[in-house]
């Protein structure tokens, strides 16, 4: 959800002290960048995307994720399929007794659905690019399926 390129999978820093690795190998104490040993394109990228967004930016990518999520969520249950657990982030998933033919039937149709283990069921994590008309087309689908 940094919506960072790859391969950063993450950036920590304390808002208002500067950024600062203690590194005595290098030809410093303190190393005030962030190396890698792969290409580190990826790092001014989030720069500019984190400000780019801001907290307000993030906060609205969140929010769409959230009401996506609640939804999916809506229309699953008027296909008749029950909520696992009422989601507190953009992942929901459903109670389903035979989840793998519902994502091989799904597979078929062009939607990759994933699973879950312990309850069995389907589940489904709604990333920004996901919107409604998305959610409704995979619906149209999945209630064939069902």
């Amino acid at each position: 959800m940094g919506m960072s390129t790859i391969p950063l999978g993450l950036m920590f820093s304390k808002e208002g002290s500067p950024l600062s690795i203690e590194s005595p190998y290098l030809t410093g104490k303190d190393q005030k960048t962030i190396r890698g040993t792969r290409a580190s394109a990826s790092i001014p990228a989030f720069w500019a995307t984190l400000n780019y967004l801001g907290k307000e930016g993030y906060r609205e990518i969140v929010k769409d994720c959230m009401e996506n999520t609640r939804y999916l969520i809506e229309k699953m249950e008027d296909l008749g399929f029950e909520p696992i657990i009422d989601p507190v982030m953009n992942i929901a998933s459903f109670h389903h007794k035979n989840p793998k033919k519902i994502v091989e039937g799904m597979a078929k149709e062009g939607f990759n659905i994933s699973r879950t283990v312990n309850p069995i069921g389907l589940r489904f994590v709604i990333m920004p690019h996901v919107n409604k008309r998305g959610i409704d087309t995979m619906i149209k689908k999945l209630g064939d399926q069902v």
